[in-house]
């Protein structure tokens, strides 16, 4: 994958790089976690998971996705 993450990316894509889950941030109370996307149809861009993202702590809707580094995996709650 580049450095620069394209919204259009997909489940499949990121799979293809051993990628399986998301870090999310909620902009509106900052609370950060890590979300499965083995789950999600291949198809599914990393947009689209953010538009369905909602904020186990405060229920806010503006929440920023990137995908899980690997070097990171099992760290974030």
């Amino acid at each position: 994958m580049s450095h620069v993450i394209r919204s259009e990316v997909t489940v499949a894509e990121m799979a293809e790089h051993g990628i399986d889950s998301v870090d999310a941030f909620c902009e509106k109370c900052g609370s950060l976690w890590r979300a499965p996307i083995h789950i999600l149809p291949p198809a599914t861009t990393l947009a689209k998971i953010a538009a369905l993202m909602v904020c186990p702590n405060c229920g806010g809707r503006h929440v920023d996705v990137v995908p899980a580094s690997r070097e990171q995996r099992g760290t974030a709650h």
